[in-house]
Order: structure tokens, then C-alpha cells, then sequence
């Protein structure tokens, strides 16, 4: 009997349980795959949004770091990354703080636009075996309707 490549099994190991903190990764260069939307009751009580979210952190020191199913909260970067929701699609940019519209407020957390030598990085990163074994991102889906991609795009060409 043959053995079944990884690669075809319908099952995965159980997700890391890791923390994602955009403090930890100021400057940094991250891709971000919004799931959904939800709500979530926070330490004092009241209900929020959280986006759930796979970050992939591309600059970090040793090579890209992902983080799976993470609870995002920070609203500046819920609202950055909130239209792709659903859609498969990741965003790209660097972490960032802005300063509080509200001086009793602390800075929040955004993303800032990619570089062109950013993009670059990212594709490289979306081409690489690590993130053809991804589940939320295959080269492929970036050509196939209803998956979040562009058709007409060949799959080692995403649409950054």
C-alpha cells in the first residue's frame, strides 16, 4: 500500500498557539489574511469587533514568522484589513503606530503602504513552499473566481 502524500490528507496538525502583538513587530513587513468579523467581549466587559486574522510576518529576524487565527482588536488595523475579509485575499504593509485622535487615548496601530521592494518581498514569500502549504493562500486560487483571486493572472503572478 502506498502512503498518502501530505499534500492530499483532508486534516492538519492543531494550530500553534502563539500570540501576535503588533508592539513585537514595529517596522515590520506583514501580510494579513482577514477570516471574519466577530464579537467578543472585552476585559472590562463590553461587547467589540475582532477580526480573526493569519499574519505573516515577512522581515522577521530568521525568516517569516505566520501566526494563525489570531483575535485582532486594534481598530486602526481591523479597519485596514476589514474589506478583505472573507475574500482570501491578504493585505501587505508595515506596522505602525498613529497617534490618538483623543490625547487620553494611547497611539493606535496601522499598517503603512508597501514599498515597491516590499511587493517584491511579498511575492517572492507567496511563491515559496512555505506558503504553497498555507491553507489560507494557494498560488493558484489567485486565478480561480470565488476563491478571492484575479482571473486571468497566472498563478505565479499575484495581484499585489
Amino acid at each position: 500500500m502506498n502512503p498518502v502524500p501530505e499534500a492530499l490528507d483532508q486534516f492538519d496538525k492543531p494550530a500553534s498557539i502563539t500570540s501576535f502583538k503588533p508592539a513585537d513587530h514595529k517596522g515590520r513587513l506583514v501580510l494579513i489574511w482577514p477570516h471574519n468579523v466577530k464579537q467578543q467581549q472585552n476585559d472590562e466587559g463590553k461587547m467589540e469587533d475582532v477580526t480573526e486574522v493569519d499574519v505573516v510576518v515577512l522581515d522577521a529576524d530568521g525568516g517569516p514568522v505566520r501566526y494563525d487565527s489570531v483575535n485582532m482588536r486594534q481598530k486602526y488595523l481591523q479597519a485596514r484589513v476589514r474589506r478583505n475579509v472573507g475574500t482570501g485575499r491578504a493585505n501587505l504593509g508595515r506596522i505602525t503606530q498613529r497617534p490618538p485622535n483623543n490625547p487620553k487615548n494611547s497611539p493606535g496601530w496601522d499598517l503603512d503602504d508597501p514599498t515597491e521592494a516590499d511587493v517584491t518581498m511579498a511575492r517572492a514569500y507567496m511563491r515559496s513552499p512555505s506558503a504553497r502549504s498555507a491553507t489560507t493562500f494557494t498560488p493558484a486560487s489567485f486565478g480561480t473566481p470565488g476563491y478571492g483571486g484575479v482571473a486571468g493572472l497566472s498563478s505565479d503572478e499575484p495581484p499585489f
